[in-house]
C-alpha cells in the first residue's frame, strides 16, 4: 500500500499544479486589471481559486485511484477463489 500512497501523492501534486496553472491562465486571459490594486487582488484571488480547484481535483484523483485499486484487488481475489475451486 505504500506504493499506492506514493503514486497518489505524485499524481495529486501534478494535478494540483496543472490545475492551478490552468486557472491562473484563464483568469489572466479574461480579466482586465488595469490599476495596480486590481492586478494585486486578481493575482491573490487567482492563487486562492487555483489552490481550491487544485485541491478538489486532487481529492477526485485520490478517490479514482482508490476505486481502481479496490476493483483490481476484488478482481484478483475473485480469480484466486475461481482457480482454487
Amino acid at each position: 500500500m505504500e506504493k499506492i500512497k506514493i503514486l497518489k501523492r505524485a499524481i495529486r501534486i501534478a494535478v494540483s499544479a496543472g490545475t492551478s496553472v490552468i486557472v491562473r491562465q484563464l483568469i489572466e486571459n479574461n480579466v482586465e486589471a488595469e490599476r495596480t490594486i486590481d492586478q494585486i487582488t486578481v493575482a491573490i484571488a487567482s492563487v486562492a481559486i487555483g489552490g481550491a480547484v487544485g485541491n478538489y481535483a486532487g481529492n477526485y484523483t485520490d478517490a479514482f485511484i482508490d476505486e481502481t485499486v479496490k476493483f483490481v484487488q476484488e478482481f484478483k481475489n475473485r480469480n484466486k477463489t475461481t482457480t482454487e475451486d
